[in-house]
């Protein structure tokens, strides 16, 4: 039903040289001056570091009632993996807990309860314990980041902070600085290597930044380090074209492009439109998470109630039109008689001067 295919599949049009440098010299000015982060990036760590730092203090001065593991503490998000784009308004990262005293039931990866083991002294941790509708105690998330969030209104450098709960984290939002943090409580398994982080609903999910970071990390160094880039000019076309793409499904996707496909390139323009083929020919296709336990990312839930299927389903056939567009844009922008600027400013929703 859905035929994504298109003619000229990889490499198979034409090549004017001369276009192709003006144009690849054009995405590297719209990249330098719209889709690198252009805020101080050291400012931004060192404050990250900072607030690590604060948070590490409940533990020594006694004044949380949350029992801290901090050598579990980790920083993910697009950020971290170095695939933000600008502005960069928002911080992730992870706060370890000491899971001592509990043991989970997994009913799937997004539903996860703690309740107690016997064995232990929950000690502090029972103010956070709720019973459930057949009154079995279990540890609930949304008190964990109640107290996370009193904990921070009490450091003196927040203090006129703006400080709230947001679904699975804590969001701070401070004056002195264009960011936000979104902070977010886990306990980590270490037979498992994996985290266990709020789901926004009481209880506890899984995840594992380090698997996405590791992926993205080792696909870029096998490729000289041109993913990265790549993934953000993706990120920002995404954007430009009315963020219809799931940010974190694109960037994975560009991800196993560069793994399983060997481009003989070094310019952008060679990238990007290699990228939009593989997106075209792979957009109705199954798409794995790199954490194990997430399955395919790019499933359509036909069981959700019919107006969110029908609405994700039309939003992937809008997507898969623009994509086709785009290549053709591309294409025709790479011949004598067409002004690539133009066709640059089409495909990104930019003034020509993001490109000279």
């Amino acid at each position: 039903m859905f035929n994504s295919q298109i003619a000229n599949p990889y490499n198979l049009f034409s090549i004017s040289h001369l276009n192709k440098n003006n144009i690849n010299s054009a995405l590297q000015n719209l990249i330098k001056k719209k889709v690198n982060i252009q805020a101080d990036v050291t400012k931004a760590r060192e404050s990250r570091e900072f607030l690590f730092q604060r948070i590490n203090n409940f533990s020594q001065n006694n004044s949380s009632m949350l029992r801290f593991a901090n050598q579990y503490d980790t920083s993910f998000g697009s950020f971290s993996r170095r695939t933000k784009i600008d502005p960069l308004d928002d911080i992730d990262l992870m706060i370890g807990l000491d899971g001592h005293g509990f043991i989970y039931l997994i009913y799937d990866y997004k539903h996860i309860e703690f309740i107690q083991n016997y064995d232990f002294n929950l000690g502090t941790w029972s103010n956070f314990i709720d019973s459930d509708c057949y009154e079995r105690p279990y540890l609930n998330s949304r008190k964990v980041l109640e107290e996370l969030k009193r904990n921070l209104e009490k450091v003196p450098h927040y203090e006129k902070a703006e400080i709230y709960r947001n679904k699975q984290a804590i969001t701070l939002k401070l004056n002195s600085y264009p960011w936000t943090f979104d902070i977010v409580p886990c306990f980590y398994n270490l037979k498992d290597n994996y985290y266990f982080i709020p789901n926004g609903n009481g209880h506890w999910m899984l995840t594992n930044p380090k698997t996405d970071q590791d992926f993205i990390t080792n696909i870029n160094q096998n490729c000289s380090g041109k993913l990265l880039e790549i993934i953000r000019l993706f990120k920002y076309w995404n954007k430009q074209n009315f963020n219809k793409f799931p940010s974190y499904l694109l960037e994975i996707m560009i991800a196993n492009f560069f793994k399983h496909n060997y481009v003989p390139y070094n310019n952008t323009y060679d990238f990007f439109l290699e990228g939009l083929y593989y997106l075209n020919e792979n957009i109705w296709k199954r798409v794995n998470s790199p954490k194990n336990f997430e399955g395919d990312i790019n499933s359509i839930d036909f069981i959700k109630d019919p107006l969110d299927w029908i609405y994700d389903l039309t939003k992937k056939i809008s997507i898969n039109k623009t994509i086709k567009k785009h290549i053709e844009f591309l294409k025709k922008a790479n011949t004598h008689n067409h002004d690539y600027i133009k066709l640059l400013t089409n495909i990104f929703k930019n003034a020509a001067s993001d490109f000279e």
